[in-house]
C-alpha cells in the first residue's frame, strides 16, 4: 500500500503544462498545423479545378481579336491581260485597321466531352480519399506520439518509486548495519542499487522529454512546450473478425481512392476513342477589315462545322488502349491493396484481445507484487530475510508495474490502430 501511495506523490512530481490537452484536442491542432495535410489539400483543390475546367468545355467560347497593319506597298490586282483599260488597280490600303468577335459552341463530340467531365469528377473524388487517408495517417501518428508521452509519463513515475522505495530500504539497512545485525555488504549493495536507480529515473526523464518534443512536433508546436495528455480508455473488443474486416474493405480511403483513380482512367480512354467520331460546332461572329476597296468591310458571318477523322494511323487507338492499362494496373494495385487490409485487421484484432488480456493479468500482479515487497521489508528488518531478497522483491514490483503500464497503453494503441484498418479513426 505505502508503494502505491509513493507512486501517486511521485507522478506529482512530473513537470505539466498549465492545461489539459485530450487526444481530440491535439487532432485539431495537427489538422490545421500539418504541412503534408495542407498538400493533400491543395490536391484536392487541383482536382476540383480540373473537374470545372472540364464542365467549362459545354459551354460556348468568345474571343476576340484586332489589330493595326501597315505595308510599304499596298496590295495590287493586275488584270492587264484583259486588254481592259486600267491594266492594275490597288487591292489594300497601305495602313489598315481590323477586329472581330466570334463565338463557338460545341454540338455533338461524340462523348469526348461527357467522358471527360466523368474522368475529371472521378479524379476529384480520387483526392479526397486520399487527403482523408493522409488524415487518418495524420491522426494515427498523432495518437502514437500522444501515448508515447503517457507511456513514458508512466515509466518516469515507476521510476521515481523505485528510487523512493530503495532509499527507504537504503535507511533501513544502515539502521540494521548501526546495530550489527546486517554486514557491510549489505549496506553497499544497497546504496549501489540506489544509485543504479538515480541513473535509470534520470534516462526516464530523458525519455519523458524526448516524447515530448517528438508529440509537439506532429502538432507544430515549439519542441520544448511542456505537454500534459489526459489518460485515454481503451475501446472495447466485441468485435466479430469477419465484420471488421468487410467494414474495412468496403470502407478504407484508400481503397476507395485506388478504385476512383481506375475509373478516371477509363473515362478518359473513352474520351480519347471518341475523338474518332465526328466533331460539330457551331461557330458565328462579326470581323471588320479596314478596306475602302472593299464593299463591305464589316461581315457577320454563322457556321456549322463538322470535322471526323476518318484515319490516323491507329494513334487513338494506342493512345486509348495505354490509358486503359493503366487502369488495370491501378485495379490490381487495390486488390494487392485489399489482402494487405485483411492483413492489418487480423494483425490489429489479435493485438487488441492481447494486450487486453495482458493488462488483466499484470493488473492482479501488481497488488501481489506490492504486498509481496511488504513482506520482504518486514521480514528483512526482522532478520529473517537477506538484503537480496528485499532487492529482488523491488525489482518484481517495479518489472510488473512496467509491465501493466505497458499492456494498458499497449491496448490502447491497438484499439486506435483497429479504428485506422477500418478506415474509422
Amino acid at each position: 500500500m505505502l508503494t502505491g501511495v509513493v507512486i501517486i506523490v511521485v507522478g506529482f512530481l512530473i513537470p505539466i503544462s498549465g492545461y489539459a490537452e485530450t487526444l481530440d484536442d491535439a487532432w485539431e491542432v495537427a489538422l490545421i498545423a500539418d504541412h503534408s495535410l495542407r498538400a493533400a489539400h491543395w490536391k484536392t483543390e487541383s482536382a476540383e479545378q480540373n473537374y470545372a475546367a472540364a464542365r467549362s468545355q459545354r459551354m460556348p467560347s468568345l474571343t476576340v481579336d484586332g489589330g493595326y497593319n501597315a505595308k510599304n506597298n499596298p496590295s495590287v490586282v493586275n488584270i492587264s491581260e484583259l486588254g481592259l483599260p486600267v491594266g492594275q488597280f490597288p487591292a489594300d490600303e497601305k495602313q489598315s485597321l481590323s477586329y472581330g468577335a466570334n463565338i463557338s459552341l460545341p454540338l455533338y463530340t461524340s462523348g469526348k466531352i461527357s467522358h471527360g467531365i466523368d474522368a475529371a469528377n472521378h479524379g476529384v473524388e480520387a483526392e479526397q480519399f486520399h487527403e482523408a487517408t493522409a488524415i487518418q495517417d495524420l491522426k494515427m501518428n498523432v495518437a502514437a506520439a500522444y501515448i508515447a508521452v503517457l507511456r513514458m509519463r508512466r515509466a518516469y513515475t515507476t521510476a521515481e518509486s523505485h528510487v523512493v522505495s530503495l532509499e527507504a530500504h537504503a535507511r533501513d539497512t544502515e539502521n540494521l548495519f548501526k546495530q550489527g545485525l546486517t554486514d557491510k555488504n549489505a549496506l553497499l549493495s544497497a546504496r549501489v542499487a540506489l544509485a543504479d536507480a538515480k541513473q535509470k529515473a534520470l534516462q526516464a526523464k530523458n525519455d519523458v522529454d524526448i516524447a515530448g518534443a517528438t508529440y509537439n512536433r506532429q502538432l507544430g508546436r515549439e519542441l520544448s512546450l511542456a505537454v500534459d495528455p489526459e489518460e485515454i480508455e481503451p475501446v472495447g473488443t466485441d468485435f466479430a473478425l469477419p465484420d471488421l474486416t468487410r467494414r474495412a474493405l468496403m470502407q478504407r480511403p484508400a481503397v476507395l481512392a485506388l478504385s476512383r483513380q481506375a475509373e478516371a482512367l477509363r473515362e478518359q480512354a473513352a474520351a480519347e476513342r471518341a475523338g474518332k467520331g465526328p466533331q460539330a460546332k457551331l461557330s458565328g461572329g462579326y470581323n471588320y477589315d479596314e478596306n475602302r476597296y472593299q464593299v463591305n468591310e464589316g461581315v457577320w458571318s454563322v457556321n456549322l462545322g463538322i470535322e471526323w477523322e476518318l484515319f490516323d494511323g491507329g494513334a487513338i487507338n494506342h493512345r486509348s488502349t495505354a490509358i486503359a492499362r493503366q487502369a488495370d494496373a491501378l485495379m490490381e494495385t487495390r486488390d494487392d491493396l485489399q489482402s494487405r487490409i485483411e492483413l492489418e485487421v487480423r494483425e490489429a484484432w489479435l493485438e487488441l484481445h492481447e494486450s487486453k488480456e495482458r493488462t488483466e493479468v499484470t493488473r492482479q500482479a501488481v497488488a501481489q507484487a506490492d504486498e509481496n515487497l511488504k513482506v520482504a521489508r518486514n521480514l528483512f528488518k526482522a532478520g529473517m530475510a537477506t538484503h537480496t531478497q528485499v532487492l529482488d522483491a523491488e525489482r518484481l514490483r517495479t518489472t510488473t508495474y512496467s509491465n501493466h503500464d505497458n499492456a494498458t497503453y499497449d491496448h490502447v494503441l491497438a484499439g486506435l490502430r483497429l479504428r485506422r484498418t477500418l478506415g474509422e479513426l
